[in-house]
């Protein structure tokens, strides 16, 4: 297999991870219209905010389905044609390899997630009165739990086990002044 034939794979699976996400976002969607619906006084800033937040899986089922689909054409486009490469690696490397790309993935995708919470956080109206975490809690509720296992799963996933054991000693250590 040479580089287009990786290329076109991983588009592919590329392709199908976006079709599950988009999978994934429907009980959410349904909750909302239904919050939409149970609420009549809210109903209209519910249905904007809905509305809004339903171009992401919508764009996601389309460029999920084009990739398996056109995943060839776009790998012998973007990658010029190279003699084939011979590369001893094992069936485990490879899976390694690939968690840790899922992994890095998951983080970006975690930390993305925090920074929503953090500008949610900051453009919290000045007469509230309750603390950062209930206020996101009260708002962004679906978004902290997202974060929150998407940064321990891409942690985990690149820094495996023992690496996740070391990092949290560390800190711990560095919390408890003995750093």
């Amino acid at each position: 297999m040479d580089e287009r034939g990786v290329a076109a794979v991983a588009l592919r699976i590329w392709g199908v991870v976006l079709l599950l996400g988009a999978v994934a976002a429907i009980p959410g969607s349904i909750l909302a219209a239904r919050a939409a619906a149970s609420q009549p006084a809210r109903a209209e800033f519910v249905r904007a905010a809905h509305n809004a937040s339903m171009f992401h899986p919508g764009a996601s089922v389309i460029l999920g389905l084009c990739l398996p689909l056109w995943a060839d054409g776009v790998a012998r486009w973007a990658i010029p044609e190279t003699p084939p490469v011979q590369i001893a690696v094992g069936t485990s490397q490879l899976l390694t390899v690939g968690l840790v790309l899922v992994g890095v993935g998951l983080l970006v995708q975690g930390l993305e997630e925090s920074a929503s919470l953090g500008y949610a956080l900051m453009r919290k109206p000045q007469g509230v009165e309750i603390g950062a975490a209930s206020y996101l809690w009260d708002w962004q509720s679906e978004t902290m739990v997202k974060a929150g296992v998407d940064v321990v799963a891409g942690a985990t996933l690149v820094l495996g086990r023992t690496g996740l054991a070391r990092a949290w000693a560390q800190v711990r250590s560095l919390e408890r002044g003995t750093g």
